[in-house]
């Protein structure tokens, strides 16, 4: 079963702090409960000084120091959960993204969960033996948040906000990259460029319908809306088909299910079958798409974009919020 959950690494080079977040005094917090790739029941300690510790780190940092009284009510009412698990289970979460990425270094560990409505930081990995911390605590918080703003896309309007200026940009040129860029698909002479441009809006609704799908209204508890393994692939599948053969009406289907397939590849491989291969087009093309909206990936884990919208503001904004995010964020529910 693939829950709504966003799970997201961080490789950064190592952030020692003055403070500590050693793993003593602890208390169990939460049992996080997940199928996302097979992840056991997981028990979460912390305590209020690690609380007072991560709130001490999100005032001092300019990414997070204009939403410190947001951080500190979610952290207050158990909306944001920093903390550690179980070593044996850890080990076994933090290996298995590790098979799935192919990653060799140590990586950072958050995630949101929507049935929850929590952001889960995973501090396991992110101290290193002296109780220091090894990775940017309030990056991996923003980063987290925009994926909670999406979730609450309704009262936040995260999506609709950042549409024309980081959305759409991404994701005209990732299709566009892909169509000039596959031996069978420039065989075409289609001007795939102009056929997009003519159809925009076409797209803007497209982007709206999987970030609605997926992100504001997806409940597997709910049987109407359960959706698991292939099932989840192929509604995924068939919303971009739509709006592909409507964006696309002059190019012939056989070829625009392959566009589809490049960009959903590194998903479904990483995310639904758990595989390590890649496909050079779908992530070449995703790196393309962040350095025409100014980002630079590095070996940040990709793949997530084209069925989790929100990755997109994630990633841009982990390093400080552009203003329309963070007006956005600022709208989070984290209780009173």
């Amino acid at each position: 079963m693939i829950e709504d959950i966003y799970l997201d690494s961080y490789n950064q080079s190592y952030h020692l702090e003055e403070f500590r977040f050693s793993p003593v005094g602890l208390s169990p917090y939460t049992i996080y409960n997940s199928d996302f790739v097979n992840i056991p029941p997981i028990e979460i300690y912390s305590s209020k000084n690690i609380e007072r510790r991560v709130l001490e780190r999100v005032k001092e940092s300019k990414i997070t120091s204009d939403i410190a009284d947001l951080i500190e009510r979610g952290l207050n009412n158990k909306k944001i959960i920093v903390g550690y698990t179980n070593p044996s289970k850890f080990k076994f979460v933090y290996q298995k993204i590790k098979q799935l990425a192919g990653l060799k270094r140590d990586w950072g560990l958050g995630f949101y969960d929507k049935l929850d409505d929590v952001t889960y930081i995973i501090l396991d990995d992110n101290i290193n033996i002296l109780g220091n911390s090894k990775f940017d605590l309030p990056l991996i918080i923003a980063h987290e948040l925009c994926h909670m703003a999406a979730a609450q896309n309704n009262k936040t309007k995260i999506i609709e906000s950042n549409m024309n200026n980081i959305l759409l940009p991404f994701f005209s040129n990732l299709i566009i990259h892909i169509a000039e860029n596959d031996e069978h698909i420039k065989e075409l002479n289609i001007n795939f460029k102009q056929l997009l441009k003519e159809n925009i809006d076409i797209l803007i609704k497209c982007l709206k319908h999987i970030s609605t799908k997926i992100e504001v209204n997806y409940n597997p508890i709910d049987s109407k809306n359960y959706i698991s393994g292939s099932n989840f692939l192929d509604n995924i599948e068939d919303i971009w088909d739509i709006y592909l053969e409507k964006i696309f009406k002059k190019v012939d289907y056989i070829s625009l299910q392959k566009i589809r397939q490049i960009i959903l590849y590194s998903f479904e491989k990483k995310y639904i079958w758990g595989h390590t291969d890649i496909n050079f087009l779908t992530d070449d093309a995703i790196k393309f798409s962040y350095k025409k909206i100014g980002i630079n990936i590095g070996n940040q884990l990709i793949g997530q974009e084209p069925v989790y919208i929100s990755e997109v503001l994630a990633i841009s904004n982990e390093n400080g919020f552009q203003s329309n995010v963070l007006k956005c964020i600022k709208k989070i529910d984290m209780g009173k």
